[in-house]
């Protein structure tokens, strides 16, 4: 069998790894390819992937590059001086080994040895420093140790790469996509685009991903809206870029028990529930949801709201949504009608079950949106932001509704509807289910990318 071998930055769940668990379960069970995934931390990833069957490897990101984001550059002198002077935590080396999981015993670790990761010298080092002063200046306001630690273990990686033998390379998330095309590995090389690129083509990110795009085999977008931006502004890609939506298996998403979740949760049986399931990134909208809600909630005081999902970013900028998010909800007079979950390892599907209208509130254009089409295949009516990828997935009052994004108002409005038109919400569930079948079904999907694996392999 040909091995396909998956990078993620993080072993942490977000859309992205539940697309990349997707893909990769679809391939083992074909037959034809070899599944693995190495990640650059550990995190719940691996037990899914264990419970998948899907072979897991860990290649410990250092803490700076975990820590660097393409949004938010570390600007203080006393933050760049802490990162010279290695505070915080301790950062992996470049002697340490790479972490084998065999597929289903991630706790059970075997080893490639220290040797295979040994270093003679560091002659990459200042070549890499003076290529990003050169071509990104803005990299001098960034935590300085990211210029040593990428190209050390872009040389880690590629290592890594030569013990493997993968026949495919297909990397998820900016760092990656840029260190496996540093690695310079022998295998055709898939960056798939999971993210809009900045809107500046100038900015940091953008220039690396057009700098390094020539090493790529193909560049694969969720939507057609993230493959046009990236056209646009790494106009190196424009020519390998193909569109591939993300699947779902609608039966996933089935006979989830909603009143046991209820109850679990403190949600009265006879409430009308509004869910909301994201990751507590800032774009994603709780703000705006929460604002919604009040609204609603003056209106139906029964109503109650769950709000599904936890921090997963270990980068700059990001962490303590949460607290922040409990503490508007308490500012809005909404304490006792929100629930916070945090992560669900399982029983989501039991989670869309409880609601009786989903939310999808982000502020910011969506990539694809991967919670709008697992509220469509569990047959919850969905209210989703007019922007990005869920133009392509929600057919205006036929497989759900769309607000403008970011207006608190017009979400409560649709929310309120929703409430109170029950036909609306039985013709929207079945035009959600309908939809997710006829284009986004899991097998199909994959069924796309195992086309993709033999053209590039062939």
């Amino acid at each position: 069998m040909k091995r396909v071998l998956y990078l993620a930055t993080s072993g942490q769940v977000g859309g992205a790894e539940r697309c990349l668990l997707s893909c990769a379960a679809g391939l083992r069970r074909s037959g034809e390819f070899l599944p693995e995934v190495l990640a650059g931390s550990r995190g719940p990833l691996f037990d899914l992937l264990a419970e998948a069957g899907v072979g897991a490897h860990l290649l410990p990101l250092p803490a700076a590059l975990r820590r660097a984001s393409r949004f938010h550059p570390l600007r203080s002198v006393a933050a760049r001086t802490a990162a010279l002077t290695g505070a915080g935590p301790r950062s992996a080396t470049p002697s340490d080994p790479l972490t084998l999981s065999r597929p289903g015993t991630p706790e059970s670790p075997g080893r490639l040895g220290p040797r295979l990761f040994a270093f003679r010298g560091r002659a990459a080092v200042p070549s890499f420093a003076a290529f990003s002063r050169r071509l990104c200046p803005q990299c001098k306001r960034r935590d300085p140790r990211v210029m040593w630690q990428a190209p050390l273990y872009a040389r880690r990686l590629r290592r890594a790469l030569a013990a493997l033998q993968p026949a495919v390379l297909h990397s998820n998330g900016l760092k990656m996509h840029l260190l496996a095309a540093m690695a310079g590995a022998a295998p055709p090389l898939i960056w798939h685009l999971h993210d809009f690129p900045l809107p500046d083509a100038a900015s940091v990110s953008n220039r690396l991903l057009q700098h390094f795009a020539p090493r790529t085999a193909m560049a694969v977008a969720n939507s057609q809206a993230v493959a046009a931006a990236y056209a646009e502004r790494v106009p190196a890609l424009a020519g390998k870029l193909r569109v591939i939506a993300n699947g779902i298996a609608p039966e996933s998403m089935a006979g989830g028990d909603g009143e046991e979740f209820r109850r679990r949760w403190n949600l009265p049986a006879d409430a009308f529930v509004f869910g909301m399931t994201a990751i507590l990134a800032p774009w994603k909208g709780h703000e705006v949801f929460l604002e919604a809600a009040r609204t609603v909630r003056d209106a139906l005081p029964g109503a109650c709201f769950l709000i599904v999902g936890d921090d997963v970013y270990d980068t700059h900028g990001h962490g303590h949504r949460r607290a922040l998010l409990e503490a508007r909800a308490r500012d809005l007079g909404l304490a006792d009608s929100v629930r916070f979950t945090g992560y669900l390892r399982d029983g989501l599907a039991a989670a869309y079950a409880a609601c009786d209208v989903a939310v999808h509130a982000s502020t910011l254009p969506e990539p694809f949106g991967r919670t709008a089409i697992e509220a469509m295949a569990a047959g919850v009516p969905l209210i989703a932001a007019a922007a990005g990828g869920l133009l392509e997935i929600v057919e205006p009052e036929q497989s759900g509704l769309l607000t403008p994004p970011g207006d608190a108002a017009a979400l409560g409005a649709a929310m309120l509807r929703l409430a109170r038109e029950p036909e609306l919400r039985a013709h929207l569930i079945a035009g959600g289910r309908a939809r997710v079948r006829e284009r986004f079904a899991e097998d199909a999907i994959n069924a796309q990318w195992m086309d993709l694996y033999r053209e590039i392999i062939g």
